[in-house]
């Protein structure tokens, strides 16, 4: 309907009007002249006609009988400005578990947090579905990392401690602490074994207090602590933080929906800003690499205890017993072996490997160092389960 694009529409369409009224020429030729279809010049006649006038109407629908009803945009609009971080899908399977009727797809609650100016642009510019692999069952590998660290209001240094569950991303510590240190750490971890049991193994990283003894190499003496708990500690490749995909990703969340909306004023308001946190997520929101099931209905308590104390460890009879000594040294066969500080007081078995000259470093059920006497040198300071260590490169026993 090319109307003259000079003059307003609403003066033209008048013009034409006026001029089939007076009579004289044939409306075609009238319609040809404007540019417009007959059909159009009629539907203008009897709209001056009726009265309605000569301006564009409204093309909204007079009903919306499938319009999403103004209650549960209420409650959408409310969840939303309670979790701003929350998007249209997750916000309507929380709803829909929460027994509300008329709950929209997905995509008509963003477009409805779309209108109501409550989307962040480069949020939904990033928003992407992601397949990862994962343990088989919970308590299988559990994840931790620190979410660096940074000041409160009160000048107070925060380190965040989080640690997640590989199968089910049930989040079982997310805890401010004022340092990195084992000191610092353990208090942390030994709450979370009082309350969800010991897992087979551990993720970390290299860095401090996982995975750097004070000279920079060897066992740490939180590596040995789980190891006396019967856990074993697994690092990622250095400088490759993909090894801990999910936990990275749990970061990545917990900076958005956490650190950007609690009250950081100090450490006990950042303790229950997270907390609260750490329970939305483990209870309400959904998990889109869960099926959108929520972590806390797919994860369950470990089978396997955790005991204050550890009990003596025996060895066989035939194994040489050695004791690590302040400094982390031990004596065999002569020589004065450095291991690892983090092992000072320990209790540690030689047996022979299958190379020459080579011996096998046991620490209760760990393969923690092979060292050959014939090259005078470690093949080896690590970790590894005796049975059933996950890992591929096992360099056996």
């Amino acid at each position: 309907m090319p109307w003259n694009a000079s003059r307003p529409e609403s003066e033209v369409r008048k013009e034409l009007i006026d001029r089939n009224r007076l009579g004289g020429v044939p409306i075609s030729v009238l319609c040809r002249e404007y540019g417009i279809a007959r059909k159009t010049a009629y539907k203008w006649i009897k709209r001056e006609g009726s009265g309605l006038g000569l301006e564009d109407q409204s093309r909204r629908p007079k009903s919306s009988p499938c319009a999403t009803p103004l209650s549960v945009v209420g409650e959408i609009v409310a969840l939303r400005n309670k979790h701003k971080f929350l998007g249209g899908r997750k916000i309507g399977l929380i709803l829909k578990k929460r027994g509300i009727e008329g709950v929209p797809s997905g995509t008509t609650i963003t477009s409805i947090l779309r209108d109501a100016g409550m989307l962040d642009p480069r949020a939904c510019k990033e928003a992407k579905r992601v397949v990862r692999f994962r343990k088989d069952a919970a308590n299988d590998m559990w994840q931790a990392d620190f979410k660096g660290h940074f000041p409160l209001r009160d000048n107070t240094r925060c380190h965040v401690l989080n640690v997640i569950d590989d199968c089910t991303r049930f989040c079982i510590c997310c805890e401010p602490l004022p340092g990195e240190t084992f000191k610092d750490v353990r208090p942390a971890f030994v709450n979370a074994f009082r309350e969800y049991g010991l897992p087979v193994s551990l993720l970390c990283d290299n860095g401090n207090p996982w995975g750097k003894s004070i000279n920079g190499r060897g066992i740490t003496r939180f590596e040995r602590w789980l190891m006396e708990l019967g856990v074993l500690t697994l690092h990622g490749r250095p400088y490759h933080p993909q090894t801990q995909g999910k936990e990275e990703r749990f970061n990545k969340s917990f900076t958005r929906e956490a650190m950007r909306y609690c009250d950081l004023e100090n450490m006990d308001s950042a303790r229950a800003g997270f907390s609260e946190f750490r329970r939305f997520y483990n209870n309400e929101r959904p998990h889109c690499a869960l099926d959108d099931h929520c972590p806390s209905e797919l994860y369950h308590e470990s089978i396997r205890p955790y005991h204050e104390t550890s009990a003596e460890w025996e060895y066989p009879e035939e194994w040489a017993i050695r004791t690590v000594d302040a400094l982390g040294a031990v004596c065999f066969k002569g020589a004065t072996l450095y291991l690892s500080e983090g092992m000072a007081g320990a209790k540690v078995a030689f047996v022979p490997a299958k190379a020459d000259g080579a011996f096998n470093i046991i620490f209760r059920q760990f393969l923690i160092a092979r060292y050959n006497f014939l090259a005078k040198g470690y093949e080896f300071v690590r970790p590894y389960l005796i049975d059933g260590d996950p890992r591929p490169n096992f360099p056996g026993f």
